[in-house]
């Protein structure tokens, strides 16, 4: 029997000072710092064969012989200690250290029928993590299952491995981003039964990076792996996002309000974190030849990887 395990230890701080500047005009500072670190893997029974960094897709089922009450035939249990680490793939374990750090000062003045706030936000996102990959053997029926003849062999190396594409560089992946935040608005009292509310909120997110440029970006125009340095996205610098509301009271014993916006957002960061966190790393699928057998050895998948690299780049500079 096989366990998923998802533990995640949270911790939070936040620094908070205000000031009065004066009578119509005070000032307010906050630091915040958020940290979750979370590992995924999988929990195994002990004894046995070692699967922990394997699994075995085995197609078909098997006959039932003398169980009282039981079909002809049953399905067969996928073993194996892979887990769904995100979206993208399995793996064997995911370890996420990620923490943010947030700088927020907000002004706030009276002046006559106007309430004033200004104010801006950097926001510094930090993560360390890994992937640790396995190998999936896979067999079309008990029969190849039993004389060991996969049909297909799916090795997905860590990435905290030597890097075939960055001279060999290893360890975990160091992902930064910051996010620069600034507002301002108007409380506008324009009468005693109308209220406006407007003003403009620009955001800016940094595209998101490898801290020693250890990302793998392939170029789907020009068929090359570009530059380490050459960022994975593009963010947009125009985020200006007007705002608009009322508040009206029609009545002693009716308000009515509404209000407009526009609003972005930086995107699911464990979509753009896969661009940088899943590029750097070996990843082999063998349908033939001799080495097509349980168990893989990683150092010929890793091998076989290094070549294929080794021939595109040659292919890229002639």
């Amino acid at each position: 029997m096989r366990f998923g395990m998802t533990a995640s230890k949270v911790s939070n701080a936040i620094f908070n000072l205000q000031g009065i500047l004066s009578d119509r005009t005070t000032n307010e500072f906050k630091f915040g710092y958020n940290a979750a670190p979370t590992r995924i893997e999988a929990v195994l029974p002990g004894g046995g064969v070692d699967l922990s960094a394997s699994t075995i897709n085995l197609t078909g089922s098997v006959a039932n012989f003398g169980i009282a009450g039981q079909g002809a035939s049953s399905g067969i249990t996928i073993p194996g200690g892979l887990v769904r680490s995100n979206s993208a793939q399995n793996g064997r374990g995911q370890p996420y250290d990620p923490y943010t750090l947030s700088f927020i000062d907000s002004l706030s003045s009276l002046r006559g029928n106007h309430f004033i706030k200004t104010g801006g936000e950097l926001r510094m996102i930090r993560m360390e993590t890994d992937r640790l990959g396995g190998t999936t053997y896979t067999y079309q029926n008990v029969t190849g299952f039993l004389a060991n003849q996969p049909s297909s062999i799916q090795f997905l190396g860590d990435e905290s491995a030597p890097s075939v594409f960055n001279n060999g560089a290893g360890g975990p992946r160091h992902i930064e981003q910051e996010y620069y935040i600034g507002y301002v608005q108007d409380e506008w009292h324009v009468s005693r039964m109308l209220t406006l509310n407007f003003g403009v909120r620009y955001d800016y997110y940094t595209p998101i990076r490898e801290r020693n440029e250890l990302q793998v970006k392939f170029n789907v125009d020009t068929g090359v792996i570009d530059p380490p340095t050459t960022p994975v996205m593009r963010s947009t610098k125009t985020n200006f996002q007007p705002r608009l509301g009322a508040t009206l009271l029609a009545t002693e014993k009716t308000i009515i309000r509404g209000g407009f916006g526009l609003f972005v957002g930086p995107g699911q960061t464990e979509d753009q974190v896969q661009t940088i966190a899943d590029s750097d790393r070996v990843s082999v699928t063998l349908s033939s030849g001799p080495n097509l057998a349980f168990p893989l050895d990683s150092n010929i998948a890793t091998a076989s990887a290094r070549s294929t690299h080794c021939r595109s780049a040659l292919d890229a500079s002639i």
